[in-house]
């Protein structure tokens, strides 16, 4: 029995060893308490404000489109480039245009030519038919023919007006002044007729000026809509702006 007694009292002593040098292992091995940063407390009036993100749309916005068929001749801008307003985009082929123009002046000499002549024709019957050398239906169908003469005359300056203002469509010019849009139309073979109905046509914008657009819930919206106001703030990307509103 005293030896028993010994080797437990021996045991005892060990575990009681070991579990010392594990608690100080353990004690060593811990982390430091973290820092707290301390701040006072302050009372001030907080704004609430909703976040929402939308885009920039441009407040002038234009299509360019042909006002005549025709194949691109010249091509006068790069896309993306700052144009003014009257610059030239676009120049269609002309020849035909031109063509038409020589065309309605030659029909407008002729016209004018038939006028000249009819008004001789009505000039020297009526000297006639006051010595009655001829009768006086022949006065009156050369008066007709005076006027109508006058009306050709008439059609023939509103043809040459027509082609002239077609031959003028031949030269695309910027509407506004802003920013082109892309572009598939280059100059060269294949050429396609600025007209079509399924063509795409650049567009333009005024870029010196925009509206922000954005769309909210309706549990989203402020609760006090009489103190609502709009601020919009830039962001690395214009075209997806971050907009605030406070309450």
């Amino acid at each position: 029995m005293p030896g028993r007694n010994s080797v437990t009292w021996k045991a005892a002593v060990c575990a009681l060893s070991v579990a010392a040098s594990c608690g100080v292992a353990a004690a060593q091995g811990a982390p430091p308490p973290p820092a707290v940063s301390v701040t006072p407390v302050v009372s001030r009036q907080v704004t609430e404000t909703i976040d929402y993100i939308g885009r920039l749309t441009a407040v002038d916005k234009v299509d360019i489109v042909a006002r005549v068929p025709g194949f691109i001749e010249e091509r006068k801008f790069k896309e993306g480039q700052y144009v003014k307003t009257g610059d030239l985009l676009f120049l269609i082929e002309q020849v035909t245009y031109k063509a038409a123009v020589e065309q309605a002046r030659a029909t407008l000499a002729k016209a004018k030519a038939t006028e000249v002549n009819a008004k001789l024709q009505l000039d020297r019957g009526k000297e006639l038919v006051r010595n009655q050398n001829i009768p006086q239906s022949t006065v009156d169908q050369r008066q007709a023919d005076e006027d109508a003469a006058q009306a050709g005359v008439m059609e023939a300056q509103a043809a040459l007006d027509q082609a002239e203002i077609n031959l003028g469509y031949t030269e695309i010019r910027s509407p506004i002044d802003g920013r082109i849009g892309l572009e598939i139309f280059t100059k060269g073979p294949p050429r396609e007729s600025l007209q079509r109905s399924s063509a795409r046509t650049p567009s333009m914008s005024r870029s010196r000026s925009a509206n922000a657009i954005f769309s909210t819930t309706s549990g989203a919206a402020p609760k006090t809509p009489g103190r609502t106001r709009l601020s919009t703030f830039a962001s690395s990307c214009p075209t997806a702006p971050s907009t605030r509103m406070p309450a």
